[in-house]
């Protein structure tokens, strides 16, 4: 995706919004989630690149009151976007051939509180507190994927949050890790779930099988590389701050959060990247596929396809 968003349909559709989250579904759609600056109302937001077409095509769902929501995508069965609510565990999917779609309960039968929703081998797989992992099979149809998980808390010491999954990643459906609370940390060989020693109880934030065969897993202060029970912690930054997202892409890791950015190649690490002779230092989220890295500001959205970067939503406030 390299065609920008024209001024015009940035005023109809961004125009005093914060961008807070962004998915890809495919190399020529993605997902924003903009809350307004001024007002309680939110919007997800799609932009599709046509061949026919010299800018971004865009759609948008309003939503009269912005609510905690994380967004993902799916590609199989059907191709569409997920906006998650984060409280009740309710998906609301887009795209795929209708207009609209009947909300979806994330956790069965089950209200859910949802952190985060990425898509593996095609799919949509949601994780959440008290250590649940949800599968998208289809249209409607999520199934808890909780085999060999047990989920205690020892309410004399502990709480909710330090059981709960925060981020899953899977270099396939049948090699899956999952992470959250403290030192929590589970992997999954396509039928049963096992926890994962790990050399420390910080809280545990984003995970992410990469490319070069090992698992990165960031805190809240440190990253961390290995597999199964075996773990290292790598000194190539100290984060100020929790990220909200870990990527693979190009072979490098990649990380964002509201207080670092950082793109490690496995010997160098740099905190920007440049597009159009600008160097930038984001911050926000980011969303990654084979093909295309997508990062997203609060004002302005940047894609890389290995050798190009373009900023597909300038900050038009600068104009």
């Amino acid at each position: 995706m390299k065609k920008k968003l024209a001024k015009k349909d940035w005023k109809k559709i961004l125009n005093n919004y914060i961008i807070t989250d962004c998915a890809i579904r495919e190399s020529d759609i993605i997902y924003l989630k903009a809350e307004n600056c001024t007002d309680d109302d939110m919007r997800q937001v799609t932009l599709i690149e046509d061949a026919g077409d010299d800018e971004l095509g865009y759609s948008s769902i309003q939503f009269d009151e912005a609510f905690s929501s994380v967004l993902g995508a799916s590609q199989k069965p059907v191709s569409q976007g997920l906006m998650v609510d984060s409280i009740g565990g309710f998906a609301l999917p887009s795209g795929g051939g209708k207009t609209t779609w009947e909300p979806e309960l994330v956790g069965g039968n089950d209200s859910a509180l949802i952190r985060k929703v990425k898509m593996i081998d095609g799919y949509a797989w949601a994780v959440g507190l008290k250590r649940l992992v949800s599968k998208r099979y289809g249209i409607n149809d999520w199934r808890p994927m909780v085999n060999g998980i047990h989920f205690k808390i020892d309410r004399d010491r502990e709480d909710i949050f330090d059981y709960g999954f925060e981020d899953i990643s899977g270099f396939s459906e049948s090699e899956v890790y999952a992470v959250g609370g403290k030192g929590d940390i589970w992997w999954f060989d396509g039928q049963t779930w096992q926890q994962c020693g790990f050399p420390t109880n910080d809280k545990l934030k984003n995970v992410v099988c990469a490319g070069d065969g090992f698992v990165y897993v960031a805190s809240g202060s440190a990253i961390w590389r290995g597999k199964k029970n075996t773990w290292e912690k790598i000194d190539i930054i100290e984060l100020h701050d929790e990220l909200n997202d870990l990527c693979w892409f190009n072979n490098m890791l990649w990380g964002i959060g509201e207080a670092d950015f950082f793109i490690w190649d496995g010997n160098s690490i740099k905190d920007f990247f440049i597009c159009n002779g600008e160097v930038i230092h984001p911050s926000g989220s980011m969303d990654s596929s084979n093909s295309m890295m997508l990062i997203a500001s609060s004002s302005a959205v940047w894609t890389f396809d290995g050798d190009e970067w373009c900023n597909i939503v300038p900050d038009y406030n600068e104009d």
